[in-house]
C-alpha cells in the first residue's frame, strides 16, 4: 500500500512539473549573432560571416593601385586600398561626396558616385571619412581595380549589405588567398545594436574632437531635417568642424543669432538644440545596425 500511495505522489509530482513546464517560457542560451567581413583585393570578392561562416559573396571594385600595404600601415599610397583590420563605424544613407548631393527631390541622385549606401571603416584614426565600403553609379566598374582606395559594390548588393551588418563590424582586408576562414585582428570592432534615447546626454559630449555614440545620433538627426550639407560622407563619431557648422546652420534657422562660443548658435548642442532636433526629426532613437 505504501509503495502504491509512493507512487501516487510520485505521478502527480510528475504531471504537475509536466504542467509547470509547458507554462514557463523556453529557456535558451543561444548566442547573439556575430558578423565579419573579408575582403579580398586579388579576386576583388567580399565575403560576408556569420557566426564564423560565409553566408554570401559578393563582387566588388577595389583600388586601381594593387600594391600591397602592410596591415596597419600609416601611409597608404594614392588610389590604393588599405590591407589591415578596420572596423565599421559610419553608417550613411544616400551619402553626399563632395558637391554632389544623396538625393534629388528626395530619390538616390543618378549622378552619385557613392551610390546609395556608405560605410565607412576607421582607417587610422579617421572616423570613416575616406575609405569605405560603398554603392556606385558605374556597375560596370565592379570586379575591376579602379578606384581611389574604397570597396565599391552593386547598389542592390550594398543595401542588403546595410541591412544586415550592426556597426562595428570588423572588416578584413588582404591581397592573398581565401579559404572560407576569417583571419583578421580578433581585437578590432564589436557588434552591437545601440539604441540611444531622446533625452539630451550632456555638453561633455559635444566637445571639439569627442568621439562617442551621441555624436553620431546628432549626426543621423541633422541629416533628417535638412542640415547635413558640411558632411563630406555622413556622420560619425567623432565631433568634428563638419558637425559643428551643420549644428550652427541648424541654430540660426531657429533664430537664434549669436554665432560665438557659448552663445545661442555657436554650433555646440545644448539641451534646447537636441530637444528641437528630436522633434523635427521625429527620431527618438537611432538603430546602428539599420539606420
Amino acid at each position: 500500500m505504501k509503495q502504491l500511495k509512493g507512487y501516487f505522489c510520485f505521478s502527480i509530482a510528475f504531471v504537475m512539473a509536466m504542467l509547470v513546464g509547458l507554462m514557463l517560457p523556453a529557456q535558451t542560451n543561444a548566442a547573439p549573432v556575430s558578423y565579419k567581413i573579408e575582403i579580398n583585393k586579388t579576386v576583388n570578392k567580399l565575403y560576408l560571416y556569420q557566426n564564423g561562416k560565409v553566408i554570401k559573396v559578393y563582387p566588388v571594385a577595389t583600388g586601381a593601385n594593387k600594391e600591397k600595404i602592410p596591415a596597419g600601415s600609416k601611409k597608404i599610397p594614392s588610389s590604393a586600398t588599405p590591407e589591415g583590420t578596420f572596423p565599421i563605424v559610419m553608417k550613411t544613407v544616400n551619402p553626399q561626396w563632395k558637391n554632389v548631393p544623396g538625393t534629388v527631390d528626395g530619390k538616390p541622385n543618378p549622378a552619385n558616385p557613392l551610390g546609395v549606401r556608405w560605410h565607412g571603416l576607421n582607417v587610422n584614426g579617421d572616423g570613416g571619412k575616406y575609405y569605405g565600403i560603398h554603392g556606385t553609379n558605374n556597375p560596370s566598374s565592379i570586379g575591376k581595380h579602379i578606384s581611389k582606395g574604397c570597396i565599391r559594390m552593386q547598389n542592390k548588393d550594398v543595401v542588403a549589405l546595410f541591412n544586415t551588418i550592426p556597426l562595428g563590424t570588423p572588416v578584413w582586408i588582404h591581397a592573398g588567398k581565401s579559404n572560407n576562414v576569417w583571419k583578421g585582428d580578433p581585437k578590432v570592432g564589436f557588434n552591437s545594436i545601440a539604441n540611444y534615447g531622446a533625452s539630451y546626454p550632456g555638453k561633455q559630449y559635444f566637445t571639439k574632437g569627442a568621439n562617442n555614440k551621441y555624436v553620431y545620433q546628432l549626426g543621423v538627426m541633422l541629416q533628417k531635417v535638412g542640415f547635413g550639407k558640411h558632411y563630406r560622407v555622413g556622420p560619425s563619431n567623432q565631433f568634428t568642424e563638419a558637425d559643428r557648422l551643420n549644428v550652427q546652420e541648424f541654430q540660426l534657422a531657429q533664430g537664434w543669432k549669436g554665432t560665438k562660443y557659448g552663445q545661442d548658435a555657436d554650433g555646440y548642442p545644448g539641451p534646447e538644440t537636441w530637444n528641437r532636433l528630436v522633434k523635427q526629426s521625429g527620431i527618438l532613437k537611432v538603430n546602428t545596425s539599420n539606420n
